[in-house]
Parts: structure tokens; sequence; C-alpha cells
């Protein structure tokens, strides 16, 4: 989605918007996104990747969290499946994290964010492994598909 809106400062409450805003992502393809974080309420705890031992194609973007949580819902992935089904503040366009959105969340809010538990980024390491983030440290690691982190929904809204 492209839209010429103004942020709020950075971390603070964007209530059209769904959730607090982490700040912008800039990909290598020259676009700019808003990122957008439902941190709180709408976080997701327990939950498996999914799919261990199954490669997912599309499931690799080091950016486009979005694209990767589409084809993991496709393969079967019950936590994409709950990311993509959320209705936050009237918006559907949310996903799981990419890397790129992980580090932005360690690099801007870690300090909002759960210290003791790993989180699922969307972005697939092998079949059998995907990456995580733990906000304690602000490191980003690979663990096994089938561990249960936590999982915070995102949505990245287009700079004109």
């Amino acid at each position: 989605m492209t839209t010429a809106i103004t942020p709020p400062a950075p971390l603070a409450n964007w209530p059209e918007q769904g959730g607090t805003y982490i700040g912008i992502k800039a990909t290598p393809d020259g676009k700019a996104y808003h990122v957008v974080a439902a941190i709180g309420e709408h976080e997701l705890e327990d939950q498996t990747w999914g799919e261990y031992g199954k490669r997912i194609e599309g499931a690799d973007s080091y950016h486009d969290g979005r694209s990767n949580t589409e084809a993991m819902a496709a393969a079967g992935s019950a936590l994409a499946q709950k990311i993509l089904a959320l209705d936050i503040a009237g918006h559907t366009d949310w996903a799981l994290p990419s890397q790129a959105d992980g580090h932005l969340l360690a690099a801007n809010a870690k300090h909002l964010m759960n210290q003791e538990d790993w989180y699922w980024l969307s972005t697939q390491y092998s079949a059998s492994y995907a990456w995580g983030q733990d906000f304690g440290y602000g490191d980003q690691d690979h663990d096994f598909k089938d561990c249960e982190f936590r999982a915070v929904p995102v949505r990245c809204i287009q700079i004109v």
C-alpha cells in the first residue's frame, strides 16, 4: 500500500494504523516503508513457525515479511494463518516481521518487547530452521521451526 501520511514520533502509539510506530525501513529496490508493530495485546505466545522439515518456496526474503508470511500460510503454517487473519484498527495487511523488520524492532523498540522470550521472524533459514529475534541482547539466530516462540504482527506502509 502506498500512502502519503505523516507518522507520529518514533515509538509513539499510532492508533489509526493499529500499533506502535517503529520507524522507516529501506529496501534494496529503493523503496521506503513506515513500520508499525502491534506490540502487546496482539502478540501471539507459544507459537511454532511450522512446517518443520519442509523448505517453503517464497519464505526467504530478508526484507519482505508479507510475502514470506503469505508463503508460510499457503504451505500450512498455523502461525502465518493467524497473523494474516488479524484485523487491527481496520487493517488486514499484517505480517510476521522479516529479518530487516526484526533488526529495526531491536534497534528502536527492544525495551518495549518481552526480553525474556525469542520472537519468530518470517525469514526461513532452511527446511528445518527459521530466523528468530532476541530482544534481551538484540541478536538474531536461526532455530528449529518446531520451537515455540512469541510473534509480533507488523505492517509496512510504503512511503510515496
